[in-house]
């Protein structure tokens, strides 16, 4: 008859496929925005920019000949900017807000053990009163400092994501479960 307990090396379980789908889609939608941007040969020297030998002269290393006419300058596509910041906006919020939302799982359960230890350890006999308008206090200071925190990272966030849009559905896709 089998086990109701679960295996002990079952998987850990992974993202929804949609998640990954969609930052994999965000990822690939701002590397074609920066793709865009650079132009066709990839040369991140502007165009028509020759180098100059010692005499100010055009070299042949350059590419262009003396008396030549640089290749026109090719026009970034006007996607590439909403794909590059759409997409890059869009992939760092997923990854912060999914961080977030570990590390607050994580906080809950470290704060939830400490807690329930020092009631049992108080009803053991083994800690003695606890002052709880102090701890009162010592919490009201945290969630202030934590608060002070939380709106330097919003102004980061704000500041830092170009696309607020594509940021905010990235926080919220990373949060949700």
């Amino acid at each position: 008859m089998p086990s109701a307990a679960p295996a002990a090396d079952a998987p850990a379980p992974s993202l929804p496929t949609w998640k990954k789908v969609a930052f994999a889609l965000a990822l690939v939608l701002g590397l074609a925005g920066l793709a865009l941007t650079r132009g066709a040969s990839g040369d991140p020297t502007p165009a028509g920019a020759a180098r100059t030998g010692e005499l100010g002269a055009s070299s042949l290393s350059g590419g262009i000949l003396l008396g030549d006419t640089p290749p026109p300058a090719e026009e970034p596509s006007p996607w590439a900017p909403l794909f590059m910041k759409g997409g890059l906006s869009f992939a760092v919020a997923f990854a912060a807000g999914y961080a977030l939302r570990t590390f607050l799982k994580l906080t809950l359960v470290v704060a939830g053990v400490v807690v329930l230890a020092i009631f049992g350890l108080q009803k053991a006999g083994i800690v003695g009163e606890i002052d709880w308008t102090r701890a009162q206090g010592y919490w009201d200071s945290l969630t202030a400092n934590i608060g002070q925190q939380f709106e330097s990272f919003k102004t980061f966030v704000t500041g830092s994501l170009p696309s607020a849009g594509a940021g905010t559905a990235g926080i919220v896709a990373g949060f949700r479960k």
